[in-house]
């Protein structure tokens, strides 16, 4: 049963005719899939977009459950250290940062070959990685889109061929 607050309006948009319409948490049926397993403690994760918040709590919440996981993004290691620690990331036989633009198909293959050394092959990639600009896309001139879209569209189509193979 979900919880009394996911109940609550999560989403709210006014229509073109001036009508307020609100989106609700919906409780949905898990994918039964043969395909569709838990990780095992002990599997090793990419996550990309590693610097931000939503890359921090994915990587937390994977740690906790003993994956191994690289956090891949393109600030400096050592800007982002202190902010790894205080997530309770700073194990570094559970998680490590490894500075890697995923729209840069070399940087990207350099830092999996280096987690490829050091753990193993790659059992699953979490795509969090994405360009700054708040807003929406349509509201945007082609420059600011192009730059917001590369990360995501970029970046997913580089992370799948470097790891193809694992």
């Amino acid at each position: 049963a979900l919880p009394a607050d996911a109940q609550r309006a999560v989403n709210y948009r006014c229509t073109v005719d001036g009508r307020l319409q609100a989106e609700r948490l919906t409780k949905a049926a898990a994918d039964s899939a043969p395909s569709a397993r838990a990780l095992a403690a002990g599997s090793v994760v990419v996550v990309s977009g590693g610097a931000g918040g939503i890359g921090r709590l994915m990587a937390s919440f994977l740690t906790a459950r003993g994956c191994r996981v690289a956090l891949l993004g393109r600030s400096d290691p050592a800007a982002v250290a202190s902010e790894l620690k205080a997530a309770g990331l700073a194990d570094a036989r559970l998680c490590r940062y490894l500075q890697a633009d995923v729209t840069q198909r070399g940087e990207v293959h350099q830092a999996l070959d280096q987690v490829r050394r050091d753990w193993g092959p790659v059992q699953a990639v979490f795509h969090a990685a994405g360009g700054r600009a708040d807003g929406m896309l349509l509201r945007k001139d082609s420059q600011t889109a192009r730059t917001v879209l590369a990360a995501k569209v970029l970046g997913a189509i580089v992370l799948d061929e470097a790891t193809r193979g694992d």
